[in-house]
């Protein structure tokens, strides 16, 4: 495994541009930083697997799939601390198509999965059959650009729970999401289609200072979010969600 005191943010694997690609942990692969947190010698943005596409077309991470993979303890906090940080991202990518991360365990860090399209059409994104634990944000998936489409987007199998170790008391900017959907460019121009969410887990154990279970913020005057098919889901909640265990926007 790749263990460090605080990996790079961007991360302990880099996939700027890169195609054609399977990262297998197999049995006991993992990624690590060991005194990265509130509790820890360093308080530092970091990553586990960072990538960003280069251009403008948003397509240049493409056929790449991580799977059986640890990624764990990048920004580790402890149930209580009250900590308002918002560092450390286990798998961060941005821009590209045919991208699937699946059967893996990914812990502590403000956010645990991301994926944001880049300007143009990205497609065929799969995240499933994943373990989430400790976070502020579970998944979170959308769109970085003006004119970017994410199409064909696909959340299933995942296991999501504990957001309650990253819970804080005060008008802080942690909000505990397992899912959010967002739209970084305010324009609409920019959308996703054919979103499919399914077959996942959510809770029990949900913080107090949360928002929803899964939240579509696809902003803009049409916000637009088409063909999203949301079915076969459990929420189960230990506290009351903000905005109840789902909320959508779209057309």
């Amino acid at each position: 495994g790749f263990a460090a005191p605080v990996w790079p943010s961007e991360g302990a694997i880099a996939l700027n541009g890169v195609q054609w690609l399977i990262i297998d942990g197999g049995t006991n692969g993992y990624i690590k930083n060991t005194a990265n947190g509130p509790t820890r010698t360093f308080q530092l943005p970091s990553r586990g697997i960072g990538g960003n596409a280069t251009g403008s077309t948003g397509n240049c991470i493409t056929d790449v799939i991580i799977r059986n993979l640890t990624v764990t303890e990048i920004y580790f906090k402890i149930q209580g601390t009250n900590n308002w940080d918002r560092y450390g991202y286990c798998i961060d990518l941005e821009g590209g198509s045919n991208i699937t991360i699946e059967n893996c365990y990914i812990a502590y860090a403000d956010g645990l999965l991301g994926y944001t399209a880049r300007s143009g059409v990205n497609s065929n994104i799969k995240i499933k059959n994943n373990t989430l634990r400790h976070y502020n944000h579970g998944i979170v998936g959308g769109v970085q650009n003006t004119n970017s489409t994410l199409s064909n987007f696909e959340i299933s199998g995942n296991s999501i729970d504990y957001s309650l170790t990253f819970d804080t008391v005060g008008d802080s900017p942690i909000h505990l999401d397992g899912i959010i959907l967002l739209n970084n460019s305010y324009d609409t121009t920019s959308r996703i289609d054919k979103f499919r969410m399914f077959n996942n887990w959510f809770g029990p154990n949900v913080g107090s200072r949360t928002t929803a279970a899964f939240f579509n913020s696809m902003q803009g005057a049409f916000r637009q979010c088409k063909d999203t098919y949301i079915y076969n889901n459990v929420f189960e909640c230990s506290n009351a969600l903000s905005y109840g265990q789902a909320q959508t926007w779209g057309n």
